[in-house]
């Protein structure tokens, strides 16, 4: 069973666990066009990875957070990202992963996340407020709303985004 930590701990930005890097997703879903997108950003103290990306059409917006979820893992996987909070704003997929014989409509991709989480170790999911998601947020539905489908993962990030993330950090971003 994937950890989850208490929904709490998401209201305010806090550091990552001793060891741990965290990661803010969010996945972008518009239904006039089924398009969806997603963003993550992997940092500790500053970042260490972030990536974009576009999905093939999907029916939902659940469907969407969860197709998101598949790609967040098999990138940190493959980047060999150790121990991990993964941060989202959906209680429903969070939800839905930690328990998901109440989810049977969903059991496809949610069996895809539980395989994921076996190659992977250390990994928590934490249901994050809108305000510590905001820069994650921002770039996604920036592909939903702008259409920017193009693709990509990123070693590092350019100032902008650095300073972006220190704003989030001390509360003075968003809303």
């Amino acid at each position: 069973m994937p950890c989850l930590m208490p929904r709490g701990l998401g209201m305010c930005w806090s550091r990552p666990l001793m060891n741990t890097v965290k990661c803010n997703m969010f996945s972008s879903w518009r239904s006039s066009s089924d398009m969806c997108g997603g963003r993550w950003i992997v940092n500790a103290e500053d970042v260490k990875f972030h990536a974009r990306d576009a999905f093939t059409p999907l029916s939902c917006k659940l469907t969407a957070e969860f197709r998101c979820i598949i790609w967040v893992l098999r990138c940190l996987r493959d980047l060999h990202v150790g121990a991990c909070e993964i941060w989202s704003e959906s209680v429903a997929a969070v939800s839905a992963i930690h328990d998901s014989s109440k989810w049977p409509r969903f059991q496809v991709y949610l069996n895809q996340i539980h395989h994921l989480l076996t190659e992977v170790h250390g990994f928590c999911f934490v249901v994050s407020q809108p305000q510590v998601n905001s820069v994650a947020r921002d770039i996604a539905q920036s592909i939903t709303r702008d259409g920017r489908f193009r693709s990509y993962l990123s070693i590092g990030g350019p100032a902008w985004l650095q300073s972006w993330i220190r704003e989030e950090r001390q509360g003075s971003f968003g809303d």
